[in-house]
This record gives structure tokens, sequence and C-alpha cells, in this order.
């Protein structure tokens, strides 16, 4: 079985180098198979259909492949819990007015979930990366059916 904290912590490295280098991060799922093997699937796509039609087949594709680990590395919006003003109201953080842009790397075993997200902010082609946000769960919950579930929320 990986590591699912070593390998998030290296890949939120290597996407921070790219974001310096190339000024994005390109959307990637890592997929660690049973066999040793590591498939890549990039994952851009235009709309909500075409990203579930890339979900629903991913999904498929790492269980036939006897997937047992995936990581995510994508480029998201953040929004920081001081910045919230009313906990009741749901406001989607692409459209709220606080909003910071951050790379958020997920991985995700049959019993944990880890993940670490950079915010960053941009000043012309200077990157300046704020405080890392990390989250650890580890619940007992199998998902033996599922990797990509809880990984992936809506585009709105």
């Amino acid at each position: 079985m990986i590591n699912i904290v070593e390998q998030v912590n290296s890949l939120k490295e290597k996407a921070k180098e790219f974001l310096l280098t190339d000024g994005e991060v390109e959307p990637v799922v890592f997929a660690f198979l049973q066999n040793g093997n590591v498939m890549v699937c990039d994952m851009k796509f235009e709309d909500n259909e075409e990203k579930k039609a890339k979900f629903n087949a991913l999904g498929e594709l790492l269980k036939a492949n006897g997937a047992n680990a995936c990581v995510t590395v994508f480029e998201a919006w953040y929004l920081p819990k001081e910045k919230i003003e009313n906990q009741n109201e749901v406001i989607p953080p692409s459209e709220h007015p606080g909003r910071e842009e951050a790379i958020l790397v997920m991985g995700r075993t049959p019993d944990r979930i880890y993940s670490v997200c950079v915010p960053f902010s941009r000043n012309g082609k200077m990157i300046q990366f704020g405080e890392e946000v990390v989250g650890d769960t580890n619940d007992g919950h199998r998902v033996e059916d599922n990797l990509l579930k809880g990984l992936f929320v809506d585009v709105h």
C-alpha cells in the first residue's frame, strides 16, 4: 500500500513548481494500481457535462484496473473560514468575493483522505504562496467501490 501522505506532499511540491514555471497547474489524477503501476489521467474539461462523463469513465477505469489509491491535483477556488460572513448562506467559492486561488492536492485510499490546499496570489508573473491547509480523514469508512467519491466537488 502506498503512503498517501508522502504522495500528496510530493505531488504538491511538483504542482507548486509547475505553477511558478508555467503559470498554471494542469488538472490530473494519479491512480496507483495494485500491480505497482501508476496511471496518469488528464482531467481537463469544458463544462459539467464533460466533467461528469470523464469522472464516470475514470471511475470505471480505476475499478477495472484495480486501483487502490488515487491523488488529484488541480487549481481551485479556496474560501478561508474567516471570509465567510454568514455560516448559513451557501455561496460557491467560485462566486464568493473573498475567494482565493489555490492548488488542491487530494489523495484517497480505501480508508483515508489526505489533502493539502495551498492558497496563492498573483502579482503579474509573481506567485506568492499562502499558508497550507491540511485535511486528514481516517474515519475507518471503506469506499472500495469508488475511490473518486469525495475527491471532486461540483464546478459552479
